[in-house]
């Protein structure tokens, strides 16, 4: 911005000043350095309060817009838009709002064409507000990580730090959180302990790192809790007197100072190429602050190889609204995901990697997720397995592509350790409610849970195709699942005494161990499942039991859920590279 501002041609001989418009004290200083050391035959003038510009003799005017913008100051009258080529408006994002429309209605109104011109890092508004009544056109964007890439902005390693604090309950108000029930959340010794920790641990040999508070007392413990850990640290925020401010900055930026914690103050804008390290500490639903945020480490230093950004991801499940903005999510990959020293670059591969992923999977999807329907549009009856198994129950022919590799199904297969080490027999479970156990040539013993009473009831079907084919229950209730098995396991013991038909419930029998028959592939490829060529006989076993008793139907669910959940991602992954949409 400083070296444009020469290059903008005077529509008159007259008009030949430039206006600067920033809504900070921070944001005008350092306006007014860059310019002079850029431009240093201009007379440059700050305009904020006691600091009054001498509008005749200015080249350029650096203009507070609370100064200029608020509704009953008339200190714009001292304004000539006759005399002006240009407005700046540095963070433009901010133009919409009636302070910036003051001022810009001030010099439209003129019938010199003043150029109004913005810049901003990020261009979306928090509150979804649109720029087009401002601003007629983009005339240029770069896309953050093309930034990154070309060499405009310095390489960013990620590093994630998952914490048990949940902030699902933290109630929000326009789009974020509400900062002091915020504040209450995250601002205990067990999750500063954990930002002081990580710090330590992975950013111990950076010069100068910046965090990320959520209010002022939340940035005065953290100073304190680096400072009782021999680190040294300071802080800022709006109460901090304005030349102590000024201070701590400037040994910040000489990096005299390792560690600077603020809130709310050093998001937008400021000049402080040195930073190496962020520590996002405070929370949000915004993406726009956010990215504010760890950008302030962004900036090409000397000496500087790259910027650690780490990432505190903090608990929150809530349907229906946007979760807690992440570094993964920003690129459409999962709030849980675990990152150590990250590359950006190589972390939008693998968010590329994995949309390929899902669109392929939705492909065959598309081309093999059918229902097999008669003539009369009843469901034809699948192939039968010779092992006791009947398969009466309406099926749905699913690839099972729609659920990744055969590995992650036998994965599935496999019991969790509590149901190994309750019984020695062949439980298969289905999902978190229930649990069967193939009885051969006998039929199947089911434990369910009741989801009211969340106890667990036991039933027996026995395997022949008449009178008996109905569910029987047998006497068991228990709140736990092992119990639950144990308690079957004895009574099946007492109501079939015979060993034989306990060796073939056996876990370990010899014969799962034989590959699995010809029957059995017949039935797992009437559920379009094509298993690997090593399949044993107990895996396949294992597998029909599951998708006989609704395996299948859970699988599907949570495909399902994985999608919705994926193109919920997606919405918000803000840092992908992607066509810019119109202001």
């Amino acid at each position: 911005m400083s070296n444009l501002i020469p290059r903008i041609p005077c529509p008159t001989d007259k008009a030949n000043k430039v206006l600067l418009l920033a809504h900070r004290q921070e944001l005008l200083n350092q306006a007014y350095n860059q310019i002079k050391r850029y431009n240093p035959n201009l007379t440059v003038e700050i305009d904020q309060g006691k600091r009054v510009a001498n509008y005749e003799s200015a080249d350029v005017i650096i203009a507070s817009v609370p100064t200029l913008g608020r509704s009953k100051s008339n200190r714009i009258d001292n304004l000539d838009p006759s005399q002006f080529k240009a407005v700046l408006i540095d963070e433009a994002h901010h133009a919409v709002a009636d302070s910036y429309q003051n001022i810009i209605h001030h010099f439209s109104e003129s019938s010199n064409k003043v150029l109004i011109w913005g810049c901003s890092a990020t261009v979306r508004r928090h509150d979804g507000l649109s720029l087009a009544d401002v601003f007629e056109k983009m005339t240029y964007h770069m896309d953050f990580l093309d930034l990154v890439e070309q060499g405009y902005l310095c390489p960013m390693k990620v590093t994630t730090v998952q914490t048990s604090i949940d902030l699902s309950d933290v109630r929000h108000y326009g789009g974020d959180f509400v900062i002091s029930q915020l504040s209450n959340a995250v601002n205990i010794r067990a999750r500063n302990d954990v930002v002081i920790s990580s710090w330590k641990n992975y950013a111990a040999g950076r010069q100068s790192t910046l965090v990320f508070a959520v209010d002022i007392q939340h940035t005065q413990d953290l100073c304190n809790a680096f400072r009782q850990q021999g680190i040294e640290a300071n802080f800022i925020t709006s109460k901090t007197p304005e030349m102590t401010r000024q201070q701590i900055i400037q040994d910040f930026r000489d990096r005299k100072l390792p560690v600077l914690i603020n809130c709310a103050i050093l998001t937008e804008g400021t000049d402080m190429p040195s930073v190496d390290c962020i520590l996002m500490a405070r929370p949000t639903r915004s993406a726009t602050l956010f990215q504010q945020m760890f950008g302030r480490g962004l900036r090409l230093h000397k000496g500087k190889k790259d910027c650690l950004v780490i990432d505190f991801a903090d608990n929150f499940e809530r349907g229906g609204t946007a979760g807690i903005v992440t570094i993964p999510t920003l690129l459409g990959l999962s709030s849980k995901k675990e990152l150590t020293n990250v590359d950006i670059l190589d972390l939008e591969k693998q968010a590329e990697k994995e949309e390929q992923e899902i669109e392929e999977q939705e492909k065959e999807v598309r081309a093999d997720d059918k229902i097999t329907k008669r003539k009369d549009g009843q469901e034809e009856n699948l192939p039968q397995a010779d092992d006791g198994i009947d398969s009466d129950d309406s099926k749905i022919q699913i690839k099972v592509t729609e659920y990744g590799e055969i590995k992650e199904l036998m994965a599935d297969i496999s019991p969790r350790k509590n149901v190994r080490t309750a019984s020695r027999n062949a439980w298969v479970e289905i999902g978190d409610d229930k649990c069967v156990l193939l009885v051969l040539t006998r039929g199947s013993l089911i434990l369910e849970r009741e989801e009211s009473s969340n106890l667990w009831h036991g039933f027996f079907k026995y395997s022949r195709r008449d009178t008996f084919a109905k569910r029987y229950s047998i006497p068991i209730t228990s709140d736990t699942l092992t119990d639950a098995i144990r308690a079957a396991d004895t009574w099946l013991r007492k109501k079939f005494p015979d060993s034989y038909i306990h060796n073939l419930i056996d876990r370990n029998a010899r014969f799962r161990f034989a590959p699995c028959t010809e029957a059995q592939k017949d039935v797992l490829d009437g559920y379009n499942i094509k298993p690997k060529p090593k399949l044993t006989k107990g895996q396949a076993m294992d597998l029909i039991t599951k998708v006989k008793y609704g395996q299948l139907k859970l699988w599907k669910e949570k495909h399902k859920k994985s999608k919705k959940e994926f193109e919920e991602r997606q919405k918000f992954a803000l840092l992908r590279r992607k066509p810019v949409a119109k202001i």
